[in-house]
């Protein structure tokens, strides 16, 4: 079994199919690192995970193995303080953004965006990131778990802001209450909680989350409009300051 790091964990995996494979080995820790796992993931895609999963045969063993591997990271990661929460997550000027959404409503064409006009911003990951409360703070984790186009780094980078979005013809960002925010995050958080225990684990961390952490609807279109509304929003700065900066180095 090969080990790991990230999200400040110790991480004992076996990768069976090359998209683990290759997705992991920017975590790969040297071979005489001695430090015990964390957690521990091993998946194996067998016939009888398939049914229990009602996994589709259009669903290959690499595709397979890269969602179990998940679920079971995600299940051991509650005891660790933190939860994973399908979303593209941007960093900027040491904080991490979080923009969920159903899948094609266009949360990584957003934090693209963000990268395209916005100077020093990077992808931490965009698909499944880790959080944690680590070291007295919220922080966001890039992991092997990071979506069609494999953008991840293997950073913990403390929380801004998490947002949700919605697709609109008009921009507008709007702070959300905590009864808004409970169905929004359960619906973007995977699931593999399905035992009392985990609920009452989950719902633990997302009180002391949601104390600290500011939660947004962002109702956007694809437009530098949009990446205005949410980037003044959340770091208080005018972006036509930073565009005039980006200018005047070009």
């Amino acid at each position: 079994m090969e080990k790991f790091y990230f999200a400040d964990l110790v991480v004992g995996m076996n990768c069976y199919h090359s998209l683990m494979q290759k997705r992991s080995r920017k975590y790969l820790l040297p071979e005489n690192d001695d430090r015990k796992p964390d957690i521990t993931v091993d998946v194996k895609v067998e016939e009888y995970e398939r049914k229990r999963f009602r996994i589709s045969d259009d669903i290959n063993d690499d595709e397979f193995e890269y969602a179990l591997a998940g679920e079971s990271f995600y299940r051991r990661l509650l005891s660790f303080n933190g939860m994973m929460l399908h979303s593209s997550v941007v960093e900027y000027k040491g904080k991490a953004y979080l923009f969920s959404a159903d899948s094609g409503v266009g949360k990584s064409t957003h934090t693209h965006l963000w990268t395209q006009y916005i100077p020093e911003t990077r992808i931490l990951n965009d698909d499944k990131p880790a959080i944690r409360f680590y070291d007295g703070e919220y922080k966001a984790y890039g992991t092997p778990f990071s979506g069609k186009h494999d953008e991840s780094m293997n950073l913990g980078v403390p929380i801004g802001a998490i947002v949700f979005i919605e697709r609109s013809k008009t921009n507008s960002i709007r702070k959300l209450s905590t009864a808004e925010i409970l169905p929004l995050i359960y619906k973007q958080t995977t699931q593999p909680i399905a035992s009392p225990k985990h609920m009452e684990i989950l719902f633990g961390f997302l009180d002391g989350l949601l104390r600290k952490v500011p939660v947004y609807k962002l109702s956007c279109d694809i437009s530098l409009d949009a990446v205005r509304t949410s980037f003044e929003a959340l770091t208080g700065e005018k972006l036509d300051n930073v565009l005039k900066e980006k200018n005047n180095e070009d």
